[in-house]
């Protein structure tokens, strides 16, 4: 879609199996302009694990569901890398991190206790025809109930330049 600070968005989620269960949500959607030389990621997508159906893109199916209906922590993620060369070097990291942790939790934290979970990545750039590298993942990390942000972090090791994007999501109970 071409850039455009000005859309709107509607997603209406229901249960087919259940009629009248649902939620709507919306409003205003900024579509970035993804062109030029810098770094960029797009925002993050995530689904349940081992879709039968679901969104395509770029010959990866990701079963969209709202964020916070995340069982353990299982899931599948995607994102585009934008303005990454071919034939770069370049790594990623995931990071993982609780959010509404109690105090007595953070202070462990500090003292050596859980912390956020970091995977990273690293690999060589091989975008598509249209410049884009797509990465689907599968996360498969224990999580405890409670709300969380992923943050998804691409450094070029060649510029040194690096692109953020993050999202929040929930496990239930």
């Amino acid at each position: 879609m071409p850039p455009s600070r000005s859309m709107l968005q509607r997603v209406i989620v229901t249960d087919p199996t259940e009629p009248g269960i649902g939620q709507l949500y919306g409003g205003p959607f900024i579509i970035p302009d993804y062109s030029g030389q810098r770094l960029m990621i797009s925002d993050i997508a995530l689904g349940l694990v081992d879709p039968v159906r679901g969104w395509r893109r770029r010959g990866f199916s990701l079963a969209l569901v709202p964020a916070n209906l995340f069982k353990g922590g299982e899931f599948n993620l995607y994102y585009e890398i934008y303005n990454l060369p071919r034939g770069a070097k370049y790594t990623t990291e995931l990071v993982i991190e609780q959010i509404d942790r109690s105090t007595a939790a953070k202070i462990r934290d500090l003292i050596g206790g859980e912390g956020a979970i970091r995977l990273r990545f690293e690999g060589e750039s091989n975008p598509a025809e249209d410049g884009i590298v797509a990465e689907p993942r599968k996360i498969g990390v224990p999580l405890r109930k409670g709300r969380y942000r992923l943050t998804v972090t691409v450094k070029d090791l060649a510029t040194g330049q690096t692109a953020k994007a993050t999202r929040q999501f929930a496990i239930p109970d």
